[in-house]
């Protein structure tokens, strides 16, 4: 009878994880529904293969010919099974987007529920991590699910490594086969291999190991891991990729860490816009960046006093190493976006969820009440931010989509070997600049200068060219030469000698 029971009230448990998990995934949903039909624009462009141009699956072997300094074979055969099939509608990679981002909770839920925290704490950190506002560009642009499966294979990994009472060998295995798919999903995967380090000792420590025994153990450990590693290289060698990304991307050890280190860490505690804090900061609105500084600090001392509370202030700084380590390698990039914050964005939310948990189940009701007060600040900051920037996102799809549909009609009367050159003179009437958010039209097409492109204009007996510098100099005159700009949204000549 005991035994019934107790199979009745894990039936149930079951039951109750399957509503919650289904409950993250309709959330995330809701949220970002509004955009699920987002068009290309941007870089977007770089991760779309056209039929019949490449064989897909080679992606595993051999260079993206639009992208050739990365090497992020899983999100691009996706998306070029769903284009083979769909062309340029762009559903079901924004679908997948949602629900990776909508699962990647549920793994946060697991985790906390496995560090023996209560449900209440477990879904607050799903949820932090399914409204954060500095996940949107993550979770809405078509060329942007490498980022997600590299965060998704990290959590699993740590997860098997820390929880798993799998047998040795069959462990070994899942792990491997975690971290490989972390390495074919982003360049960001490799964080993978410093974080099992770094977890293997404190854990070599927490069972009574010595320092030296730790890091002998760390070392021996992750030794599959590290040939794995250099196979990966040797792979990237073979297949004649760079070490470094090109411009912007190149690495270097300096002060460009510290500066990228400290933006990562604000874009994932900051519950403002990343957009209007920009804004602020270049428009020297210092009333606007004070309340910005105040509430985000105010906040996280708030979170951090619980964690103290509940005495959990190692396993906080543990989840902050993992933060600073998730960062890698792209901290080590002469410049940085918030989308590289994303894979630190799990360990920070179940931070929170540590520390908030206190206020809401242990202290005071009165301060209960603050607690709630606070967590709602926190959604309403960011559900008003991520919708927001979703707009954004969604704007600069369609000027793109706007700009697509001109160049198709002007297009249609010229003859083969026509060259479109786009010359960006919104450039100085754009006051502020900001990432993926604000561009100007021209920008919406900036990495549409590949021959992929073509596929959008209908012909491939053309050529389109993004003016990146706005140098006329290196634009040729002729009678098949139509140099463009953007006025007010519109295709207008650009007159080269006025």
């Amino acid at each position: 009878m005991k035994q019934e029971q107790q199979l009745t009230d894990k039936g149930r448990l079951i039951d109750m994880k399957k509503w919650i998990y289904m409950s993250f995934i309709v959330l995330t949903i809701i949220l970002y529904v509004a955009n699920i039909n987002g068009g290309y624009f941007n870089d977007d462009f770089t991760m779309f293969f056209p039929k019949g141009e490449i064989n897909i699956f080679s992606l595993f072997y051999s260079i993206n010919p639009y992208e050739p300094s990365v090497y992020r074979p899983l999100a691009g055969i996706y998306n070029g099974i769903v284009q083979y099939f769909f062309g340029t509608n762009a559903f079901l990679i924004h679908l997948m987007n949602i629900l990776l981002h909508g699962i990647i909770s549920c793994v946060i839920y697991n985790g906390i529920i496995r560090l023996n925290m209560n449900k209440q704490a477990a879904i607050i950190g799903s949820l932090l991590f399914i409204i954060a506002q500095s996940t949107v560009t993550v979770t809405l642009r078509n060329c942007t699910m490498t980022q997600q499966l590299s965060c998704l294979f990290n959590l699993l990994f740590i997860y098997v490594l820390v929880f798993s009472e799998k047998p040795k060998i069959k462990r070994y295995l899942i792990l491997c086969s975690l971290y490989v798919l972390g390495l074919l999903s982003k360049e960001t995967g490799l964080a993978t291999l410093p974080t099992a380090m770094v977890l293997i000792f404190i854990m070599s420590r927490y069972r009574g190991s010595s320092f030296a025994n730790g890091i002998k153990n760390a070392v021996f450990q992750t030794m599959p891991y590290i040939i794995l590693t250099g196979a990966y290289f040797v792979l990237r060698l073979f297949m004649g990729l760079p070490f470094s990304l090109e411009g912007r991307a190149t690495f270097s050890m300096g002060l460009n860490v510290v500066k990228n280190l400290a933006m990562l860490i604000f874009s994932n505690i900051n519950h403002f816009s990343s957009t209007d804090v920009f804004y602020a900061l270049v428009s020297r609105n210092y009333a606007m960046l004070s309340i910005v500084v105040f509430v985000n600090v105010a906040v996280a001392a708030f979170v951090f006093y619980g964690v103290i509370k509940v005495k959990r202030v190692k396993i906080a700084l543990v989840l902050i190493l993992l933060m600073v380590i998730s960062y890698f390698p792209t901290v080590l990039m002469h410049h940085v976006s918030e989308v590289y914050g994303y894979n630190a964005m799990p360990f920070l939310c179940i931070m929170y969820a540590i520390g908030l948990d206190y206020w809401l189940n242990r202290s005071k009701n009165n301060k209960k009440s603050v607690c709630l007060a606070v967590l709602s600040i926190i959604i309403l900051l960011n559900v008003v931010s991520l919708e927001r920037k979703a707009m954004l996102l969604n704007n600069n799809a369609n000027t793109a989509q706007n700009l697509i549909a001109q160049l198709q009609v002007i297009l249609k009367e010229q003859p083969p070997g026509t060259q479109v050159f786009l010359i960006n003179t919104e450039k100085d009437e754009l006051r502020y600049s900001y990432g993926n958010f604000h561009m100007t039209a021209a920008e919406t097409l900036q990495y549409a200068d590949i021959r992929s492109f073509l596929y959008f204009l209908g012909r491939n007996d053309v050529s389109f060219i993004y003016n990146r510098d706005n140098d006329i100099t290196t634009i040729p005159s002729g009678e098949n030469i139509i140099p463009l700009t953007v006025i007010k949204g519109n295709l207008v000549p650009y007159v080269l000698n006025p």
